[in-house]
């Protein structure tokens, strides 16, 4: 953002970017939570970078999982990154949004989550742990996570929790999470949990 201070989503150019948006909402955290809406947007997103870690309470409103991806660029010699980073103390939402393409290492390709994340009418696929022993390769969660009306599906863990790796407290309602990886040989692809785990009316295969 051009100016992180003065309430406007712009780069020196003009552009109101993703990243800009998240800086600009970061600057401002007297200004109560953020509310980041892709209207007009055009899908994909494509990030050749990693975005700034989310540290102020943010809500993220896309317009449906099959109109906008959020996604690690698939450049030659593009840096390993995850796609959204939620810090501890933060309260967010995502929804209406495909997170797709994230590798990182230690855990949480698509998501990392340390405060209290709901992601509803989402679509968490495609992500890894890059360097094949961490955890986490769709979402890791050590904070507080509800999943409502969302899919989890086609991604990769290097050691466990090729869905989603949970030390947290996990909430799973009306979701289906299929198709994940932890390995090779697939053990925990779906959900890996060593905290607090409620799941209702979802699928998990």
């Amino acid at each position: 953002d051009a100016f992180v201070t003065d309430g406007t989503c712009a780069t020196i150019g003009g552009v109101c970017t993703l990243r800009a948006a998240i800086e600009e909402a970061t600057a401002r955290p007297a200004c109560g939570p953020a509310v980041i809406d892709f209207s007009g947007v055009s899908s994909p997103i494509t990030l050749g970078k990693a975005l700034p870690d989310i540290s102020h309470n943010t809500n993220f409103n896309g317009p449906g999982v099959d109109q906008l991806t959020v996604a690690h660029s698939t450049a030659t010699g593009t840096a390993d990154f995850r796609i959204l980073a939620f810090n501890s103390g933060v309260t967010a939402t995502v929804s209406g949004l495909t997170i797709s393409g994230g590798r990182f290492g230690s855990g949480g390709g698509g998501i990392s989550n340390s405060g209290m994340l709901t992601l509803a009418n989402s679509k968490i696929s495609g992500n890894n742990n890059s360097n094949g022993i961490g955890n986490g390769g769709g979402i890791s969660n050590s904070g507080t996570l509800n999943i409502t009306f969302s899919t989890v599906s086609g991604n990769t863990g290097g050691s466990g929790g090729g869905g989603i790796y949970n030390t947290g407290t996990l909430s799973v309602t009306n979701t289906t999470i299929s198709g994940n990886l932890a390995g090779t040989t697939g053990p925990g692809g779906g959900i890996s949990n060593s905290g607090t785990a409620v799941v209702t009316n979802s699928t998990i295969s």
